[in-house]
């Protein structure tokens, strides 16, 4: 048996007597750290500021009691709950001169704060989002026409708002089939509307596979996007059989911040658009900042945005999904195989996760 040197032993016991000699202390250090806990280990509160029933007494009042209990901070949400309104709206003069004298008091009780970032406990924006800086949906118009001619005639734009932009024209060769669907497709085309929509890993089975008379070739979708001209006319030497023409965009998908009282609330920010984003705390977020000042360093601590509730985003599209992958993301008569389906929604998919992670918070 090969023992240690006797240098090497004498080091390895000095290091279990020194260990041995801090236990004392540091299992004293624990018990008292647990009766009273450092300030890095105070809980914090959700304060919510409702329907503008806030004054300055209450705010002192609510922030003492907050320090009396042992609490580190709290996250402001300035909400509506349908309660009667008060006399103060979100951000005005008056909110301004309240959030002051919130920093103030929390700063003299050694508190922190947090607070929402805009109206409401969910969402990024407000009424200084413009509808094209907002959360986008891919939208469409059809048109079905029978082949072997020469066809001429107008895209209908998919809406009117003047936020709309176009994306592609595809010609997609039909098939004499209803239809078909992969199931949970707005699941999966990330198309839901509401965070109530979704239903976890259980939305979106792989393992689906499609009629084969209902499945188009991808050399039956032509890209006429190049022959459309600004007012959606568009003509085309349509081969045999039945088309449809299909005019992709995107436009602004509805979902405001909330909850909060009208006026207060606006659109959600474009979550794949760092100008969006840029724009939004240029509007808010640095104007906070600034109006805390110098002196509420240590105080204002973040903003936050309590829960993500705007549902899917489909548009634009990231670098790197292409006009043809729009095709099987999207209610539409295309099919492909279910593996190039497959493989198209997850390219997809990921796109948008990955172009949101680094434009949105970054």
């Amino acid at each position: 048996m090969k023992f240690p040197a006797p240098r090497r032993l004498l080091q390895l016991l000095s290091l279990f007597l020194a260990l041995g000699a801090a236990l004392p202390a540091a299992r004293a250090n624990l018990r008292e750290s647990f009766a009273q806990p450092p300030d890095s280990a105070r809980p914090w509160v959700y304060w919510t500021w409702i329907d503008g029933n806030i004054n300055q007494a209450g705010i002192t009042a609510d922030l003492e009691a907050m320090q009396r209990v042992g609490l580190g901070g709290a996250l402001i949400l300035d909400v509506s709950q349908s309660t009667p309104p008060g006399s103060v709206r979100f951000f005005d003069p008056q909110w301004q001169a309240l959030f002051k004298h919130t920093l103030a008091e929390a700063k003299r009780l050694g508190l922190e704060i947090n607070v929402n970032d805009g109206a409401g406990y969910y969402g990024s924006g407000g009424p200084w989002v413009p509808h094209d800086k907002a959360m986008q949906t891919v939208v469409q118009s059809e048109v079905h026409l029978t082949g072997g001619m020469r066809w001429t005639g107008t895209l209908a734009r998919p809406v009117a708002g003047e936020e709309y932009r176009d994306i592609a024209v595809l010609a997609i060769g039909e098939t004499g089939r209803s239809p078909y669907q992969i199931p949970d497709f707005m699941m999966k085309a990330l198309q839901w509307k509401a965070w109530v929509a979704y239903k976890g890993t259980q939305s979106a089975p792989l393992d689906t596979t499609a009629p084969a008379d209902a499945i188009i070739p991808l050399n039956r979708v032509v890209d006429l996007s190049g022959r459309m001209a600004a007012d959606g006319s568009l003509t085309w030497d349509a081969p045999a059989g039945d088309w449809t023409i299909i005019r992709f965009g995107h436009a602004w998908n509805g979902h405001i911040i909330g909850p909060s009282r009208p006026g207060d609330d606006g659109p959600e920010t474009d979550k794949l658009d760092k100008a969006a984003t840029a724009l939004h705390f240029d509007a808010f977020v640095r104007r906070l900042n600034d109006l805390a000042g110098p002196e509420a360093k240590g105080t204002l601590v973040a903003t936050h945005i309590d829960s993500w509730e705007g549902g899917g985003q489909t548009g634009p599209l990231p670098c790197g999904v292409n006009s043809r992958a729009v095709a099987v993301t999207i209610p539409s008569p295309i099919c492909p195989s279910s593996p190039a389906a497959s493989w198209a929604i997850s390219r997809f998919q990921s796109a948008f996760s990955t172009t949101c992670a680094r434009r949105f918070p970054n």
